[in-house]
């Protein structure tokens, strides 16, 4: 004992815990139980010290692994109706599905609760394993594939998806086939593509882009052609084709032949854009009937103080997209035909939200967004970068930005200031963002312009330190065409 200023303190020696484990035999005697019950006083004793010596040390701190890391199903006694809770180390009844209790407390769990909770830890735990996908599949023969599906050992859908999944794993850098798809008049040359996306899902998806157009010179582009087209199998196409690929020898095969039977047709009119730099692009739908192109092009003036740049935004009407393609005077309207012209800042990128009609423009330093049936804008931080790229969420209430030469940032338009409220870490110079908003709405996509090999990265916000799968094999330096997700946000396709 230790006094001093009228005050005590006790000092204890540190053990290491002693552990008595017990033995349940039958026909036990009576002094087996108390040595049993004797067992059970100095393990409580014990556990007492060592809870007296911790509160009065707050300081000492033992190395123990983090819960998520711990077996928590070793020497934990399971009892029929209760759950373990490795938080708290405790014991919970489980309720009723149907009973009324609250799920998301921590004394309360349902069966449903905790078989969700089961799949969220096993997909979590399978997300931030890293995976590569350096190493092609392995590939089951369609010889094979057909041999199972006659011996019933897999389905019909099951044998399909496999015939197209080993097709897509064997396309290599040589197109298959080469179609020519005129856009408009003959004379019109096509110099190069400067947008490519895919709008809707199924028998319903289109092609949407943006062409740059000469006259026919070397390096000449006077204006740009926006056109979609539709993307329809033709079975006689494809039959033929494969009875041709049959005659083909060895020397032979690297003839292109559309063994697909895909022909691509220009559906709608297509929209004459005076500009022929294109800087962005992206689909907007106003309403159910109307679906609207939002683009910006730039383009540069020689005036007294010298060469001006001057950017343009226009909203307008996209033919083919729309419900009712012979109402003109809807699509006419000056509600859907909107034109911005901005010299004040250059514009490197925009996006667009139908739950609030905003719009967003990402700028220099800056990043503004406008209402487009107020025409009220106000202006938000992009940390003093240019904004090549943004994507709104569903509610239209948060938004992320890609930065240049900085991670990708998220901020909540609902706040007065201080918008920025996250940043995904290693999303450098990202030049395409896209949310999963079906499968995992808490996940981004993101493809950046730095070259890496690791050039689609995928982040959880609730972990956003680090990437949770990167997929290699595509290298994107320069280049602006955006990334497609099927409609079952399964498969991503990088140009």
């Amino acid at each position: 004992m230790i006094s001093g200023n009228r005050n005590r303190r006790w000092t204890y020696r540190r053990e290491q815990p002693h552990q008595a484990n017990a033995v349940a035999v039958p026909n036990q005697n009576n002094q087996s139980q108390g040595f049993r019950r004797q067992n059970w006083s100095n393990n409580v004793r014990e556990k007492g010290h060592q809870g007296r010596h911790r509160r009065r040390h707050r300081k000492f701190s033992t190395c123990q692994p983090p819960v998520e890391d711990m077996d928590t199903t070793e020497d934990v006694p399971q009892f029929p109706g209760f759950v373990f809770d490795p938080t708290t180390r405790k014991h919970f009844r489980i309720a009723a599905d149907h009973s009324g209790v609250c799920a998301f407390t921590i004394t309360n769990y349902t069966r449903k609760d905790i078989s969700r909770r089961r799949r969220e830890t096993e997909r979590c735990y399978q997300l931030a394993q890293k995976r590569s996908f350096y190493f092609k599949r392995m590939t089951i023969p369609v010889v094979a594939a057909v041999q199972d599906l006659s011996l019933g050992a897999r389905n019909f859908n099951r044998t399909v998806r496999r015939i197209y999944e080993n097709r897509l794993l064997h396309v290599g850098s040589d197109p298959n086939a080469i179609q020519e798809t005129y856009l408009g008049t003959s004379s019109e040359h096509v110099k190069g593509c400067q947008f490519l996306d895919i709008v809707g899902s199924g028998d319903d998806a289109q092609i949407l882009g943006c062409w740059a157009i000469g006259d026919g010179s070397r390096n000449s582009r006077t204006a740009s052609k926006m056109a979609c087209l539709r993307a329809c199998f033709n079975e006689e196409v494809a039959r033929k084709a494969a009875i041709d690929m049959d005659k083909l020898t060895g020397h032979d095969m690297s003839t292109p032949l559309n063994t697909l039977g895909l022909e691509f047709i220009l559906d709608g009119e297509p929209i004459d854009v005076p500009e022929p730099i294109l800087v962005d692009m992206t689909v907007a739908p106003v309403d159910s009937d109307v679906t609207c192109v939002l683009y910006v092009t730039a383009e540069s003036r020689v005036t007294e103080h010298g060469i001006v740049s001057m950017c343009n935004v226009v909203l307008q009407p996209m033919s083919a997209l729309c419900t009712d393609d012979d109402d003109f005077e809807v699509r006419n309207s000056p509600i859907y035909n909107i034109r911005w012209s901005v010299e004040s800042s250059a514009i490197y990128s925009c996006a667009w939200n139908s739950n609030k009609t905003r719009i967003a423009l990402g700028m220099e330093d800056t990043a503004k967004i406008m209402d487009v049936i107020t025409e009220k804008s106000f202006v938000i931080s992009s940390r003093r970068r240019n904004v090549i790229s943004q994507h709104f969420t569903s509610d239209g209430d948060l938004i992320y930005m890609g930065l240049r030469d900085s991670d990708v940032i998220l901020s909540d338009l609902r706040m007065k200031s201080h918008h920025v409220t996250g940043s995904l870490k290693g999303s450098r110079s990202a030049g395409w963002i896209r949310q999963l908003r079906t499968a995992y709405p808490q996940c981004v996509l993101i493809e950046n312009f730095r070259g890496e090999v690791c050039n689609l990265k995928l982040y959880d916000l609730r972990r956003s330190d680090r990437e949770l799968m990167s997929f290699n094999g595509h290298r994107n330096t320069h280049f602006r065409l955006p990334c497609t997700v099927d409609c079952q946000e399964k498969f991503v396709f990088a140009g």
